[in-house]
């Protein structure tokens, strides 16, 4: 039986995340890379008719919250093949899933049920050659960026009056990985450390960005009060 987190859990739409303070935040991808396992690309979908939470098992046997799925949702992450995933509904146990395949598709129903996602095409390059990737821009701009830091500049305004801080803004340095998704979300001084600082990290950490073919790498600073 794994053991669950007794701290209170910070959702996505609100500080951007839930994974608990004693690991970094990064899918939770630094914690995870220290295992060398292949990444997978994961899509999770919630085909129930309420929400569901989803944890990941880390290394030590406990169960990390990681992010909650309304009904319906679609949500697509990264992590190392051979992580084991929990879903939960109502504070019950619907079943876990082992990430086998480097893409694997979850369908979280009456139960857990898991497959092979199946292999894309690749449309050819202009002369006949290379992926379908060479259609993307080859980094975001700050006019794509717009839109995810509207949603974390709110969400940091709820970590500031949650938590409370003397100082009215944080920086935050974080990279976007070609997928759209944040690979790395932290805090700077002086609000690394403090919990406002992390709950910011996490904020940003929550976003979803354009693909690209190399993403970027870019320090925020988000107000902390209206």
């Amino acid at each position: 039986m794994s053991a669950f987190a007794n701290s209170e859990k910070t959702d996505y739409g609100s500080c951007g995340g839930g994974a608990s303070t004693d690991h970094p935040f990064i899918w939770p991808r630094r914690a995870l890379d220290d295992d060398g396992d292949d990444e997978a690309a994961v899509s999770f979908t919630n085909r129930r008719a309420d929400t569901v939470e989803i944890y990941w098992r880390s290394p030590s046997g406990r169960d990390e919250y990681f992010m909650t799925l309304a009904p319906g949702e679609v949500r697509d992450v990264r992590t190392p093949q051979g992580r084991v995933w929990v879903v939960h509904a109502e504070d019950a146990t619907i079943g876990e899933v082992e990430i086998r395949f480097e893409r694997q598709l979850v369908s979280v129903g009456e139960t857990v049920e898991t497959k092979k996602a199946p292999t894309r095409t690749r449309r050819p390059g202009p002369k006949g050659e290379g992926p379908d990737d060479a259609d993307l821009v080859k980094t975001l701009s700050n006019a794509a960026m717009a839109k995810a830091r509207r949603a974390a500049q709110r969400a940091a305004r709820v970590c500031g009056a949650k938590h409370g801080s003397l100082i009215p803004s944080a920086k935050v340095k974080f990279q976007v990985g070609p997928h759209g998704v944040v690979v790395e979300a932290d805090a700077q001084p002086p609000m690394r450390g403090p919990v406002v600082g992390t709950c910011v990290a996490k904020a940003v950490s929550a976003q979803t960005f354009p693909k690209s073919q190399s993403g970027v790498s870019k320090t925020w600073s988000l107000a902390l009060t209206p």
